[in-house]
């Protein structure tokens, strides 16, 4: 055989090796007297090592096309922006609902002045009312008395008989 046969035979031998798994490193198996021939042991390493290097870059690649730095940076301000609006909307409710009890307080803090105020008028009224009632009453009694007291004045200087 030729000695290029040679080369192309055993090149094609070893093109044809598989790697079981390129992430666990598994080591290269060779015969001592292989180091005798170095021309042959040195292309078969080299695409030993080739083999290992296009499996590694196929899983870096997988790995970084499922999550990058970038993806996961976008994903969490994301997150925080959506938590930020949440946030605001909640503040915008809390501060609307505030208002409207604020002007509820207020609506019925006149009411109950109004009420009051009316009440404070009805009793004023009836108080008045009641005294000239009762002034009256008293009036109309004090006469009663007087033209009694007076009819008896009256029915005592007259002669006896």
């Amino acid at each position: 055989m030729h000695e290029w046969e040679k080369q192309e035979v055993l090149l094609d031998r070893i093109e044809q090796q598989t790697i079981a798994d390129c992430l666990e490193y598994n080591v290269f198996a060779y015969e001592k007297h292989e180091w005798d021939n170095i021309p042959g042991i040195v292309p078969r390493y080299v695409i030993y090592l080739a083999k290992y290097m296009q499996g590694i870059c196929a899983a870096c690649k997988e790995f970084d096309e499922r999550e990058t730095v970038f993806s996961l940076r976008t994903d969490m301000q994301e997150q925080v922006d959506n938590t930020n609006t949440a946030i605001k909307d909640a503040r915008s409710l809390d501060i609307t609902e505030k208002d409207e009890i604020k002007q509820t307080i207020s609506t019925l803090n006149k009411k109950t002045d109004d009420f009051r105020s009316t009440y404070d008028t009805f009793t004023l009224e009836a108080t008045k009312l009641t005294e000239k009632d009762c002034f009256d009453t008293y009036s109309q009694s004090m006469d009663m008395v007087l033209k009694t007291k007076g009819k008896e004045e009256e029915v005592e200087s007259l002669p006896k008989d």
